[in-house]
């Protein structure tokens, strides 16, 4: 993981611990949506997020993403302000 917005993107995906649309990252990482996509695009190629099954386009952590967020690493990278109530609402 590299960038802000991956580590912006993980860690909205681990607090909420429910799969987020690609309306509620944006909204939660403050980028636009091309540059949110293009975030998806990359943590799903590392194997770290996978998209969800449902009505519309949703993210969840892999099995991968999950062991990657309990390591101490995982856990300082994602030292970010948590998200809002009631994006995890």
């Amino acid at each position: 993981m590299t960038t802000i917005n991956e580590v912006r993107v993980m860690a909205a995906l681990h607090v909420c611990a429910a799969p987020l649309s690609l309306r509620d990252l944006e909204t939660e990482t403050g980028a636009s949506i091309r540059v949110t996509r293009k975030t998806l695009a990359a943590l799903m190629r590392s194997g770290l997020i996978e998209q969800a099954t449902a009505p519309e386009p949703r993210w969840q952590l892999s099995a991968r993403g999950r062991r990657w967020v309990d390591t101490a690493v995982g856990r300082a990278a994602l030292d970010v302000p948590e998200p809002s109530a009631a994006l995890c609402g």
